[in-house]
């Protein structure tokens, strides 16, 4: 995942998007 973030909406969906997957796995695993 890049790490330069150039808006906070980005970095905000990207967040978004890598707790989700983090919960999902802490859930199901």
């Amino acid at each position: 995942m890049a790490v330069n973030v150039t808006t906070d909406q980005t970095f905000n969906q990207e967040t978004n998007t890598g707790v989700s997957i983090t919960d999902f796995w802490a859930t199901w695993c």
